[in-house]
């Protein structure tokens, strides 16, 4: 079902236009997915109310981001304030979590890296 599911999403890749696309399922949750376009090799990130389709080494860049915000402190002043900003491959964009938040999104990319 997930691989129908990320399949019928895409029929076409948005990267490179009619171009069909063939998707390696590399995560799949109820927060989100990854994953990985076996014809142009980007890959499909969506979590939460975000998603955005990026390079291996874009994605590499993010995962090891990640990693770095789960090593600090939590600067959180409530449970539900998004103290952790992720930089992504856009300059002027941001990916705004929750610890909480980020501990699901770090276990979604590690498992998704391990898969690829």
């Amino acid at each position: 079902m997930r691989e129908n599911y990320i399949n019928e999403l895409w029929q076409f890749c948005p990267v490179h236009f009619f171009m069909p696309c063939t998707f390696q399922t590399l995560f799949f949750s109820d927060e989100g997915f990854t994953a990985r376009c076996s014809t142009c090799g980007h890959f499909h990130v969506a979590f939460l109310s975000f998603m955005f389709i990026i390079s291996e080494s874009a994605f590499s860049d993010l995962h090891r981001e990640t990693m770095v915000k789960m090593k600090e402190g939590d600067f959180a002043l409530t449970e539900n304030c998004k103290p952790v900003m992720i930089p992504t491959h856009t300059k002027s964009a941001f990916i705004m979590l929750t610890r909480n938040e980020l501990a699901l999104f770090s276990q979604m990319l590690e498992e998704a890296d391990s898969e690829y």
